[in-house]
């Protein structure tokens, strides 16, 4: 440190003086009763600490370079100082003393104390990663079973639609997709099935519209014939009731006294036709012949329209 100071004082800077006063604050430090020292090593301690300051008494007297890039310069000049919020300090310095056997006795007491606190940290950390493995074991087996269960319930509705089971299948589906949120992964195309559906179910209401129609055309006709017939006002519309009530009763032929109510139902348009619409006429009208006999239908025409 004397020679260092030495140094500093013959190649002085604009911070020489906080260079001599760091070491200063070190010499400062060496005890005279030996009980610690000061050691220069590691990092930054320079050419002469590292090589045992021995080669040298003088450091401004170290010689010249003689070859290389450094040729004719002095050497081992350089000295790497730091500099930490201002203040310059010397660096690779340390305090070496030794322990006393209560300090010993202290720190042992403290490494025992810490290796026991790691150890009880680290079987801690055991159980928690024991515990995370078991939890995470838990959620994989939930996962494999719920996947299991939506694996099973996504081949029964395959098997619905195998079988053109498309409303049965597509109201599964929504059903399973509620329960299985995420699981929407599947070979079933949900557009086509609710297409399907949607086909199936406008094909049911257009045959319940014609069934009901069906249903109340048979109302309307389980009624007497000369209810049925009661209300037309022309041969044709006449005739038509007479065919939809024999087909909706299941009749093939008519009775005496529906023949008769034919009869009067006839009777009373012609009676209410024009003149001159009547001298048109050349028959009742071939459909009368449906019902009645050809000589039968005749005579009447003879009857109502020639007299």
């Amino acid at each position: 440190l004397e020679k260092e100071k030495a140094f500093f004082e013959k190649y002085a800077t604009d911070r020489t003086k906080d260079i001599i006063s760091s070491i200063e604050m070190l010499l400062s430090q060496i005890p005279s009763d030996n009980s610690y020292c000061i050691l220069k090593m590691s990092a930054g301690s320079g050419f002469h600490s590292i090589t045992g300051d021995w080669q040298f008494d003088d450091y401004s007297q170290t010689g010249t370079w003689t070859q290389g890039r450094n040729a004719g310069k002095k050497k081992f000049k350089s000295r790497k100082i730091a500099d930490c919020n201002g203040k310059l300090s010397l660096m690779g310095f340390v305090k070496l003393r030794a322990l006393s056997e209560e300090e010993v006795k202290h720190l042992e007491e403290n490494s025992k104390i810490e290796q026991q606190r790691k150890e009880q940290g680290r079987l801690a950390e055991l159980e928690a990663a024991k515990i995370r493995a078991e939890k995470e074991a838990r959620v994989q087996r939930k996962n494999e079973e719920r996947k299991k269960r939506y694996d099973s319930a996504m081949a029964e509705i395959k098997q619905l639609v195998d079988i053109g089971q498309y409303e049965e299948a597509l109201s599964k589906i929504k059903v399973v997709s509620e329960a299985f949120p995420g699981c929407e992964q599947h070979e079933i195309n949900v557009d086509m099935l609710e297409e399907k559906v949607r086909s199936i179910q406008e094909k049911r209401a257009i045959e319940k519209r014609q069934q009901e129609e069906i249903e109340q055309k048979r109302l309307e006709n389980a009624v007497p014939l000369s209810e049925k017939i009661s209300k037309a006002q022309k041969l044709p519309t006449l005739y038509g009731n007479v065919k939809q009530w024999m087909k909706q009763n299941g009749r093939d032929s008519l009775s005496d006294e529906e023949i008769g109510a034919l009869r009067n139902q006839i009777e009373r348009i012609a009676n209410a036709m024009k003149p001159r619409d009547k001298q048109k006429m050349k028959s009742l009208g071939s459909e009368l012949e449906s019902f009645i006999s050809s000589d039968l239908a005749q005579c009447w025409f003879n009857e109502m329209i020639m007299s």
